[in-house]
């Protein structure tokens, strides 16, 4: 064995753990941080023109607790769970337009439709879990993770969960979610938010706590997702109301916009390790890094926190 293959070897039997933005080791070089901001914007406005364009219909609170609680049994990077959600919702949207085109094609009544549509309807429900564990499969895969899932781990999942396939049904299914998908998976706000916490970090080395800041954030990226709704209403209701007389009023996105979405869940988790006042003064910085407006990074990761109390007040009201 070369010694390449005994690098390769030993890195593959190493267990992979959180991420640690206290390490240097590949730290990159000042000189090209403002480069790859710059791709990181560029990929950012394709994000932000996908999801207006399509917006996330199909990632309710059921789906992303299900997506969420698989990849975390599954001991996947927090990475894979987000871009599983976007790659399910990608594909749903496509799925169901592609169905709804050819049922208005077809030379039927309308109430021949309408019964044609409720059997595909049933159809795609049916198909469901075994959809959802695709898109985790393909998530898994494009992290580059080293124990991404095989068909045999997935079929094991959907045993686990009551719902047995055979692996070429499996394998059928991903290659369907992809085809579907044209192939492109959606960009992640998971990787933006790494970045951005690192260049933080490396900007002032005495914040402490980074990887605890890191923990919290994921936490509200989760509720970010999961309350994209009542979060995207109530952030521009709030920037509506603080805004001049005089100013046009104007929705800012949310979704899709995952700089401002990564840095507002950043505050959210300096808020919570450092305390508010500490996180308004990063709010600032962040603002500098990213060249996002400092006040929609701070009002969204108020209305972030907000909105998290709500419905924690709210579940703990109707729990008997």
């Amino acid at each position: 064995m070369s010694e390449a293959e005994q690098v390769e070897v030993a890195e593959k039997q190493q267990p992979k753990g959180p991420v640690d933005f206290t390490d240097r080791t590949f730290e990159l070089n000042e000189t090209y941080v403002e480069d790859m901001f710059e791709e990181m914007r560029r990929e950012n406005r394709v994000s932000k023109y996908f999801i207006r364009h399509q917006p996330l219909n199909y990632l309710n609170k059921k789906v992303l607790d299900y997506i969420f609680t698989m990849c975390t049994r599954l001991r996947l990077p927090p990475d894979v769970r987000f871009t599983a959600a976007l790659i399910f919702d990608k594909y749903m949207s496509r799925q169901t337009a592609q169905a709804h085109h050819f049922i208005d094609t077809l030379e039927l009544t309308q109430e021949q439709k309408d019964q044609q549509w409720d059997k595909t309807q049933c159809n795609i429900i049916r198909q469901l879990v075994l959809r959802l564990a695709s898109c985790i499969q393909i998530a898994s895969k494009e992290n580059k993770f080293d124990d991404s899932l095989s068909n045999e781990a997935v079929t094991k999942m959907l045993v686990a969960v009551g719902s047995p396939y055979h692996p070429q049904a499996i394998l059928k299914s991903e290659l369907r979610v992809l085809s579907t998908i044209d192939y492109t998976i959606p960009q992640s706000p998971a990787p933006y938010m790494e970045n951005i916490l690192k260049v933080l970090a490396n900007s002032d080395r005495a914040l402490k706590h980074c990887n605890e800041v890191w923990d919290h954030a994921l936490l509200f990226l989760d509720m970010t997702f999961a309350y994209q709704r009542q979060i995207t209403n109530e952030f521009n209701c709030q920037l509506n109301e603080d805004a001049p007389p005089n100013k046009e009023r104007k929705a800012v996105q949310v979704m899709g916009d995952w700089m401002l979405v990564g840095s507002a869940c950043i505050v959210c988790g300096l808020g919570c390790v450092h305390g508010m006042e500490v996180a308004d003064q990063k709010a600032i910085v962040l603002g500098d890094i990213t060249k996002i407006d400092e006040q929609h990074i701070v009002q969204l990761a108020s209305t972030i926190m907000k909105t998290v109390r709500a419905e924690r007040q709210r579940s703990a009201v109707s729990t008997p």
